[in-house]
């Protein structure tokens, strides 16, 4: 069984699809969108199936990176086109957020982005090996530019 394509005319019915069916927060379930996207079904692939384990084991590999593609895709352009989010909901699927939650949405994922860059950032320059005198102080210099910021974003909370 081929993958959906992108673009086809197959691909938008699922968009509109997706959106004349499902209301926002309702659960589209992994296994419905796998279905629709006509990637393999494993549940009930065995290695005898294959001519060594680490084909099927392949196989698998790439039906999920084909999956997080098309999603991220499918997610992409429903927002685009159709002004809806697509979000993940671990384990169960994606739904379609409620336009009202949309913006809070963004803006938590927004300060929850920051928050962990500036953890990594923190992380990265204050495990410097040791540097020049003039190398040094240019790196005071971005510390306390870095450390403008971080407080900048310190105040910022839902």
């Amino acid at each position: 069984m081929e993958r959906m394509e992108i673009g086809t005319v197959e691909w938008t019915r699922l968009k509109e699809t997706i959106v004349s069916e499902f209301m926002p927060g309702q659960l589209i379930k992994h296994e419905w969108l796998w279905a629709a996207l006509r990637l393999e079904d494993f549940s009930r692939a065995e290695f005898g199936d294959y001519e060594k384990p680490a084909d099927l084991i392949a196989a698998v590999k790439k039906a999920d990176i084909d999956y997080m593609d098309l999603m991220s895709e499918l997610r992409h352009e429903l927002l685009v086109e159709r002004k809806g989010l697509l979000v993940n909901i671990f384990g169960k699927g994606y739904c379609i957020l409620p336009a009202n939650e949309q913006v809070g949405h963004a803006f938590d994922k927004f300060i929850s982005m920051v928050n962990r860059l500036i953890l990594k950032t923190k992380l990265i320059m204050n495990h410097v090996p040791p540097v020049s005198a003039e190398q040094s102080k240019i790196d005071r210099d971005l510390k306390a530019k870095f450390s403008l910021h971080e407080q900048m974003f310190a105040g910022m909370k839902k």
